[in-house]
């Protein structure tokens, strides 16, 4: 994921601070793969690409939820087996660490 900035996107409506109204941090951009990304130094998970050789090809798949509240995004994730983790501040964890993330659908803990 990366956030369109004026200098790489002058004049775009959707750069951070652009359009009216305005973008704060610029349009969310999200890549299946990350390559190109790596030159702005805004990445935090290890960067992928693709090349197809001629005549190849390669399928994704995604789905989207209608959800009315954030309750619903957990619940919703929840349900596909995902998880929704709200970090707070001083909640860090290394790459080498491991840790245990409960659900509020599991008993109290």
């Amino acid at each position: 994921m990366d956030n369109w900035v004026k200098s790489e996107h002058p004049g775009s409506a959707w750069a951070a601070g652009g359009g009216t109204p305005g973008w704060p941090n610029g349009l969310d951009v999200f890549y299946i793969h990350s390559n190109q990304i790596k030159k702005t130094n805004r990445g935090y998970l290890p960067n992928t690409s693709l090349t197809l050789a001629a005549g190849a090809s390669k399928t994704y798949g995604f789905k989207f939820l209608k959800v009315a509240s954030h309750d619903e995004v957990q619940s919703s994730l929840y349900k596909q087996g995902l998880v929704d983790v709200t970090a707070v501040p001083g909640m860090m964890f290394a790459t080498d660490m491991t840790a245990k993330v409960g659900s509020p659908h599991e008993a109290k803990w």
